[in-house]
């Protein structure tokens, strides 16, 4: 892919202030100069999609991987005891409306698979509001000593699920909250115009709503590449 086309994509970032002329294709693949808003790169070639899928855990084991409890993202819950520490926390955005039916059956499959409460419908909640009011309850807790909330803080990612112009929506979210550690988004592909996602190598076609679809694209954002979007 050519600098050039990259640039003409990310025109989304201009009202952050964000470009990805920092990405540059030196006959290695995209590599980063510079560090500042972080997006995630699918690793996988879309060959190697149903190989990962054939060789995956058991869905139950992988699904912990992700999960994030009630009293991390409900200000004010009542903390419990958690055992294991997810390896890829992740927040998810849907915009419900697009790709047609996609949206709301989207929505539906991760809300089944993960905590409700980790997965917002973007028609019902601005992703500003959902993610400061994480952000200060995250800090909150840190600061009273829970370590699972000083670990999400650090790890967490973010997932978008729209067209351009709802993953340019929480790209420019992040990039507005200023956050110390701002999460990766990674973005998957659910309009008619898909080009940011095909750009960090997700792909343009709209992705299945099934449990093992679902379950697939997690384990692809669990072993993505991190890069930065500069000025």
């Amino acid at each position: 892919m050519s600098k050039t086309s990259l640039l003409t994509r990310s025109r989304i970032f201009e009202r952050c202030g964000y470009l990805s002329g920092g990405i540059a294709d030196n006959g290695e693949g995209l590599h980063q100069r510079s560090a500042y808003l972080p997006v995630l790169m699918s690793r996988l070639h879309p060959s190697l999609n149903a190989k990962m899928g054939e060789t995956s855990s058991d869905s139950t084991d992988i699904l912990k991987e992700f999960y994030i409890p009630d009293y991390l993202l409900i200000p004010d819950s009542k903390p419990v005891h958690v055992k294991y520490m997810p390896n890829s926390p992740v927040v998810v955005f849907i915009n419900s409306k697009s790709g047609g039916q996609l949206g709301g059956e989207l929505l539906a499959t991760y809300r089944s698979l993960l905590n409700k409460n980790q997965v917002f419908d973007l028609l019902e909640e601005a992703p500003d509001k959902v993610l400061r009011r994480l952000y200060l309850n995250l800090e909150k807790l840190k600061n009273n000593g829970d370590s699972l909330a000083q670990i999400i803080g650090m790890t967490l990612k973010l997932i978008v699920a729209g067209g351009d112009g709802t993953a340019g929506w929480l790209l420019g979210v992040v990039c507005d909250l200023k956050l110390s550690n701002p999460p990766p988004i990674a973005t998957m592909p659910l309009g008619t115009g898909n080009n940011l996602p095909f750009a960090f190598g997700w792909g343009k076609k709209n992705p299945g709503t099934d449990p093992q679809s679902v379950i697939h694209f997690l384990e692809q954002v669990m072993v993505a590449k991190g890069m930065n979007i500069d000025k």
